[in-house]
């Protein structure tokens, strides 16, 4: 059966730019430009032996934990640049994360220099009081 997102005939969906600051739950067709990767670390396996990994990346605006699975996740090094096309934000476990799903792109630009700020990390519950991503951190739409 042939995959009904990859049909030619089909338009191509318009993408969300957004920095991580802006970040909501429940949102999907997502375009991550200039995220710098911080932390690497595998979180789980998954039945058919398949890596999870959980990679801490940040922009000029805020830090979140971006899940790859298997071989997305395995091409990346702290220090990286990356771009991500049609990802996805959701809430698991009471923190906000950015997924690359089946049809996502992620984008490996190599290592170079680029702005970010580890200092507010929004997948973590309560660190941004006040702000645009205050609700999704909860799990709250507003």
């Amino acid at each position: 059966m042939e995959n009904p997102a990859l049909d030619p005939s089909r338009p191509i969906p318009e993408l969300k730019t957004r920095t991580v600051r802006d970040l909501r739950s429940d949102e999907k067709l997502l375009w991550m430009k200039r995220l710098v990767v911080l932390d690497k670390t595998a979180e789980s396996t998954t039945k058919e032996g398949l890596t999870i990994w959980r990679v801490l990346v940040a922009d000029e605006s805020a830090s979140v934990f971006l899940t790859a699975f298997h071989d997305r996740g395995t091409i990346l090094c702290p220090g990286d640049v990356i771009e991500v096309k049609f990802g996805f934000s959701a809430v698991r476990g009471g923190e906000l994360r950015l997924y690359i799903g089946k049809l996502g792109q992620l984008i490996r630009h190599g290592r170079g220099v680029a702005l970010y700020d580890d200092s507010i990390n929004i997948s973590k519950t309560g660190s941004l009081v006040d702000g645009p991503s205050a609700g999704a951190i909860a799990g709250r739409s507003r």
